[in-house]
């Protein structure tokens, strides 16, 4: 490293770089990767959050979840729809009696 542009950072500041770039490294190949099989990170993120979830799986859990809002998520979700990715279920709520 004496004879590189480096020679002058401190160990810390070049591992910072290099985990920096890694990072972005693994990122980008993901990305390709995901985009082969025609999807993007954020319903990738969301498949697999659903599959974890289950029968739990709403909305409200996704958001819980992720770092999307509830409406984006909503939106999202109904793109995937359309695309085939995913099927929305609907449950009726437990109907309450009162006298």
């Amino acid at each position: 490293m004496e004879d590189s542009k480096f020679r002058d950072l401190e160990v810390g500041h070049f591992l910072t770089i290099i985990l920096h770039h890694t990072t972005w490294l693994i990122h980008n190949k993901w990305k390709k990767e995901l985009k082969k099989i025609g999807l993007t990170g954020e319903r990738f993120a969301l498949i697999h959050e659903i599959s974890l979830l289950g029968k739990n799986a709403n909305p409200a859990s996704l958001a819980r979840k992720s770092m999307l809002e509830p409406h984006a998520i909503s939106a999202l979700l109904t793109r995937m729809e359309k695309d085939g990715l995913i099927r929305k279920s609907f449950f009726e709520k437990p109907k309450t009696w009162s006298e």
